[in-house]
């Protein structure tokens, strides 16, 4: 438990420097309205998604969490018997996320003020104060859904 409690406050990753953000674009008339909101999808319907998906996401990564990440992904190949790649792990972890929706209704969610871009430190006390969170709803999910 004390280091449950010890890892959730410290991320696991260095303070770094923001990376530069790209510039705006001006929204087009199309991107101007308000995007609609998810409609929630059954576990079932999730898991009959199609494998081969077209969008992808940009995560912004310094060298050190990069290779901090490699590692992971070389220990968990190794433990699972087969390569496993970022993307895996990360679809992997959101679909966990998305099963665990109803939890987040028990769970409370800590008071945040996104950080500015610009300041590492306070990205990094921000990022770590959701990773508590989510190890709590985590934690609080019923046995079978883990």
């Amino acid at each position: 438990q004390d280091s449950q409690e010890a890892t959730a406050g410290a991320s696991v990753f260095p303070a770094t420097q923001a990376e530069p953000q790209e510039p705006k674009r001006p929204a087009r008339a199309s991107q101007s309205a308000p995007k609609p909101r998810r409609k929630k999808s059954s576990p079932a319907a999730r898991s009959a998604m199609p494998s081969s998906t077209k969008r992808a996401k940009r995560v912004l990564l310094s060298s050190e969490e990069e290779a901090i990440f490699d590692e992971l992904l070389g220990e968990l190949s190794s433990r699972a018997g087969v390569r496993l790649g970022f993307s895996h792990v990360t679809r992997a972890m959101w679909e966990m996320m998305l099963e665990a929706e109803h939890t987040f209704q028990r769970v409370s969610a800590p008071s945040l003020t996104r950080p500015a871009t610009q300041d590492a430190d306070a990205t990094a006390e921000f990022e770590s104060e959701i990773k508590a969170w989510l190890i709590d709803v985590i934690q609080s999910m019923p046995r079978r859904q883990r």
